[in-house]
């Protein structure tokens, strides 16, 4: 009972700070004593708060675009500051170098040891409030017990002149929100980071240490380029009973604040919430912008507390889907759904880096139906309903229902109810996979659904192209996969990997031109990529069939930078087989035969890149005149495949893309020894 009613309390308090809060930002007259009189049975807690939080709204709660022109150099009224006296105790300070929610960052010489450090004092000055002190100190002597490569060391902790401080390394660099001024960051470079900074925060919370306001402008990259994470300003220990917890709750950077942290019970706020924190910071790093942003600070706070971030795809197709759901996994609004550890995320975004499954998935159809059915209720019930009816097998009872009330009630939802919609529905449609013949009609009804609320979004409307030429690839409707893949080329910004599927699907249905003209672009866009597993694909793809000119030099030149590569493991069979490729072509083909053999030694091979290996080899057998061993090969290649190839368009337990590469080069390699035979 008394833990409930603490609960209840806690509630109530953070429901009248909202209230004062909102009352301040709409710029009404506020009085103190009658905010407090009005709540009496709260007047103690609500008094401490209001003594030392006023001072500190305006610099800690401030907004992402605060951030970023101070970062960028920029100036606010906030940033004003007396003269900078010269000397301070045994300081030289020499320039103001940032200000935070409670202190003043100064570029300083100690003369005594002839070091150059930063100095922070507290921005209250010689007024500063007991708890102002009090959590100064804290900040100090949390940060002080913390010794790890990516945390900026404090030295010491002292007062001068009434004026409490203290010393910390100098990092010369720059800051993360000074970076995403001139826009996103690349993803791997994004994950690197955040990877680097999880695994500081969790060496702090094994420590008792919670950060409490990780964000981009507390991220710092050194001149050796070494990730450093400063500004303990709202550290915690979990172990600490001094009564600041209140008042330290609501502080914080809203569009980085963790949920718990605006409503929640002061106990709530842990490690998990340094793991929300990071997410929203991964979430600016790969977009540009943090998940939650409004015009005004409390409107942000409440997009924390009641919205759902838009998946960074929305913002930017070039987000990997394993990255995206890393980043929505810790943007859980239950503390239970993220990740247990920051260790836990720095592994999971360690595998992302190494091209490994990640732990990180969407959200199990039940819970994303529950979600949807309580966030949107009527407007989404004729898509949910034919979403469960393909999954559940039940398609012709529900159609008539749908077809009547489709068009009225897709129409009618909001842009965010319609991404909602379209994501949900792509998940189901994923998570059935092949449909059944009988069950196409119904298959095309969604993806028309969704095309309807998607219509908005090119970006969203070719992935949905895109999925529904999967599933169409997979049970060799070609042409119409064909179709809808070139569409979904047409509308996506970025093309990488639809113009591989669709360089295939065009071979397949026999539209050899069209296949070539698809790869020559393709070739165009990639040339010069420093990225092996691009510079792959595109060559790959390409030289399927023969080719020349200048798309000749391109993709054999993106062949032969990625067999370069050492990783990531898991593709080097691919490059292999790539350059293996690129031999054959050049008439090289002993190096082909090589290439191919290395390929099919490769640790953790597919079977289906295996087969590739083998009619590659044949092909290389056969132009050489050694029947014998091209007839061999194409036998271990069939018998890496497990099935016959009349098959192949039935099957589709590993993708349709390896069995269509495979299938391709063992029609050369037979027609090829076919005047032997």
């Amino acid at each position: 009972m008394a833990e409930a009613t603490d609960v209840l309390r806690s509630r109530a308090i953070n429901a009248a700070i909202v209230q004062y809060l909102s009352a301040v930002e709409r710029g009404e007259p506020h009085d103190r004593q009658a905010f407090l009189d009005n709540h009496a049975a709260l007047a103690s807690e609500l008094g401490r708060f209001l003594a030392d939080y006023e001072a500190l709204l305006s610099a800690t709660l401030r907004s992402w675009d605060d951030d970023c022109t101070a970062a960028s150099g920029g100036s606010t009224a906030s940033a004003a500051t007396a003269p900078l006296p010269r000397m301070f105790g045994p300081f030289e300070l020499v320039e103001e170098i940032a200000r935070g929610g409670m202190g003043i960052v100064y570029k300083a010489r100690q003369a005594g040891l002839n070091r150059t450090v930063a100095l922070k004092m507290i921005l209250a000055g010689q007024l500063a409030s007991a708890a102002e002190v009090e959590r100064f100190y804290a900040e100090a002597q949390a940060a002080a017990t913390l010794d790890h490569p990516h945390i900026v060391p404090v030295f010491e902790v002292g007062a001068h002149e009434g004026q409490h401080y203290f010393t910390m390394a100098l990092v010369e660099g720059e800051s993360l929100a000074g970076r995403l001024v001139r826009g996103p960051l690349p993803v791997r470079e994004a994950a690197a980071i955040v990877r680097d900074v999880a695994l500081a925060a969790d060496y702090a919370h094994q420590h008792g240490v919670v950060h409490r306001d990780l964000k981009p402008a507390n991220i710092l990259i050194d001149a050796a380029g070494q990730v450093r994470v400063s500004d303990f300003g709202l550290a915690k220990r979990e172990a600490d009973a001094s009564g600041l917890t209140l008042t330290v709750q609501v502080l914080g950077t809203p569009s980085f604040m963790a949920p718990e942290q605006i409503v929640g019970p002061a106990a709530s706020v842990g490690p998990t919430s340094d793991v929300y924190s990071l997410g929203a910071t991964l979430y600016a790093f790969v977009t540009g912008r943090p998940p939650f942003r409004a015009a005004s600070t409390i409107d942000t706070l409440r997009q924390v507390v009641d919205n759902d971030p838009a998946p960074p795809s929305q913002l930017d197709a070039n987000v990997p889907r394993d990255l995206e759901n890393i980043t929505l996994k810790c943007l859980e609004k239950s503390p239970d759904r993220r990740y247990a550890t920051a260790r836990a995320l720095a592994d999971d975004l360690q595998r992302f880096l190494a091209h490994e499954p990640v732990a990180a998935h969407r959200p199990a159809q039940l819970y994303r139906l529950k979600k949807f059915v309580q966030r949107n209720k009527w407007g989404v019930l004729a898509a949910l309903v034919a979403a469960m009816a393909l999954a559940g097998g039940f398609i012709a009872a529900s159609l008539g229902y749908v077809q009547a009330r489709r068009q009225a009630r897709l129409a009618d939802l909001k842009a965010a109810e319609r991404q909602q919609v379209v994501l949900f529905l792509k998940d189901t449609l994923q998570a059935v996979g092949l449909p059944h013949e009988s069950e196409l009609t119904a298959t095309d009804q969604l993806f028309d659904d969704a095309a309807l609320v998607a219509a908005a979004d090119k970006n969203e409307s070719a992935r949905l192209l895109r999925l529904r030429s999967t599933l169409k690839a997979r049970i060799g409707r070609w042409n119409e996969a064909t179709a809808d893949c070139l569409k979904a080329n047409e509308l996506a910004i970025d093309g990488g990997q639809w113009s591989f599927d669709a360089a295939l699907l065009l071979l397949k249905a026999g539209l050899d031109d069209d296949y070539r003209q698809v790869c020559s672009a393709y070739l165009a866009r990639v040339a010069g990529t420093e990225d092996a597993v691009a510079a792959d694909m595109a060559a790959k793809v390409s030289l399927l069939l023969p080719v020349s000119g200048k798309d000749f030099d391109r993709a054999c030149a993106l062949a032969d930078f990625a067999a370069t590569a050492t990783e990531p493991a898991w593709h080097l069979p691919c490059v292999r087989l790539g350059k293996s490729l690129a031999e054959h072509r050049r008439g090289r083909y002993e190096s082909a035969q090589r290439w191919a053999v290395e390929t099919r030694a490769s640790s953790g091979v597919t079977p289906r890149y295996q087969a590739a290996a083998c009619f590659i080899d044949a092909a290389a057998s056969a132009r050489l005149g050694q029947h014998e061993r091209a007839r061999a090969a194409i036998r271990d290649g069939d018998a890496a495949m497990g099935l016959p190839y009349d098959a192949f368009s039935n099957t589709f337990g590993d993708t349709w893309c390896d069995r269509s590469i495979a299938e391709r080069l063992r029609e050369e390699a037979v027609a090829l020894l076919a005047p032997a035979d």
